[in-house]
């Protein structure tokens, strides 16, 4: 399939590939307006938690008090259909996001400087992190204390309440053998009930999960994948920014460092005479940074990159990409 390789390939082939991502960038614009629409079109749903204590020693119980979504929106629908049919919606999942918080201002001064942030005018501000979610939003194994370790090792348990281990008092404790007797009457109790578990329960609860995922998925390729790759190169997407961002794997840098393997660099004098704005992960256009397509650089014998081969000298690769 076109272009399948990754670690070896020839100078043909990496001049069609180069000439086709850095043409479909055209289209970007374009890409992330449909992701919007279809973000938008998807909706999301938003479960709100009951909150104890006040300020700093505020903390987010699992205890479900809300639920928010769009009424016209997929979710939206999907859920008052999953009510109509006696669901209830707190049963399908958490629904937790990462970075579920805002930051709060301190109402008096703070005797350490921890909590504190900088602002990108170089400000410091005493703040904490107030949480909206339980746990912040992500789920994670617990390092238990030296406390918790003389009693019973929590370490790896999650701190849902659901997991075995808090129910149970340790993780070693065995439910067995009398909880066969159980999971036999259940099997038998649920199993004649097995088609309306699916249609009134299961089905609709995968089509809402699904959906989830998938606003999510979108949302990564928007914010992360295109702006981590394109930014300042394409429409629809902010500037390069070169504190959050890594050379590495934009583009444009990527495009550059490779073109350099095949092509000499051109020089200052043939730089300065090239309009338009420099490519936006590099600094300046200086030399040795901007390759010229009409010097092929010698290689040696033994080049940097063995993988990266010439083209066979008798023309026989030239009208193909394979």
């Amino acid at each position: 399939m076109s272009f399948g390789w990754n670690c070896m390939f020839r100078k043909g082939q990496w001049l069609e590939f180069r000439r086709f991502v850095l043409l479909q960038r055209q289209n970007v614009g374009y890409r992330i307006n449909y992701i919007n629409k279809e973000i938008s079109h998807i909706g999301e749903i938003r479960i709100s938690y009951e909150k104890v204590g006040e300020g700093e020693d505020q903390r987010v119980t699992e205890k479900r008090v809300g639920l928010e979504v769009g009424v016209n929106s997929v979710l939206g629908k999907l859920l008052k259909a999953y009510i109509a049919q006696g669901g209830n919606p707190f049963d399908i999942s958490m629904f937790l996001k990462p970075d579920s918080y805002q930051w709060v201002e301190r109402e008096v001064e703070a005797s350490s400087e921890q909590g504190t942030v900088t602002d990108s005018q170089g400000n410091t501000q005493n703040v904490y992190k107030s949480y909206d979610l339980p746990y912040g939003g992500t789920l994670w194994p617990r390092t238990a204390t030296a406390e918790e370790s003389e009693q019973v090792d929590t370490s790896g348990w999650l701190p849902l309440l659901k997991y075995p281990g808090w129910r149970l008092g340790g993780s070693n404790k065995s439910i067995y053998p009398r909880a066969d007797e159980i999971g036999g009457v259940i099997y038998h109790a649920r199993k004649w009930a097995t088609q309306e578990i699916s249609h009134l329960r299961n089905n609709l609860e995968a089509r809402i999960i699904k959906l989830c995922d998938l606003r999510e998925q979108l949302l990564i390729e928007r914010d992360d994948l295109l702006f981590n790759a394109l930014s300042g190169t394409a429409s629809k997407l902010a500037p390069y920014d070169p504190n959050i961002q890594l050379d590495e794997v934009h583009l444009s840098h990527i495009v550059t460092n490779i073109d350099l393997n095949y092509f000499e660099a051109m020089d200052q004098e043939q730089i300065d005479q090239i309009e338009g704005p420099p490519a936006p992960n590099t600094v300046d256009r200086v030399a040795s940074s901007v390759p010229d397509f009409s010097k092929l650089r010698d290689r040696g014998p033994e080049p940097y990159y063995k993988s990266l081969l010439d083209d066979y000298e008798n023309g026989e690769e030239d009208n193909t990409a394979l």
